[in-house]
């Protein structure tokens, strides 16, 4: 992916890339249970970026490059 595609890919996500840091923070500074949930949001973004790569939304080719370095 070079630079141009992945300048259009961010721009294409960043209302949902916002609107998710926005609600994270504030849960995170919520006393106490904000421990919690900096783990939570923490998975919730693993998730996330798990299914934007199941989606094949992501870069192109990125499984071969991981296969070809391990």
């Amino acid at each position: 992916m070079d630079k141009t595609q992945r300048e259009q890919a961010v721009e294409k996500r960043k209302a949902a890339y916002a609107s998710f840091g926005i609600v994270a923070v504030l849960l995170e500074m919520i006393p106490i249970a904000g421990i919690f949930f900096a783990y939570t949001n923490t998975v919730g973004a693993a998730l996330w970026a798990a299914d934007l790569e199941q989606k094949g939304s992501t870069a192109p080719a990125l499984r071969e490059q991981a296969k070809k370095a391990s």
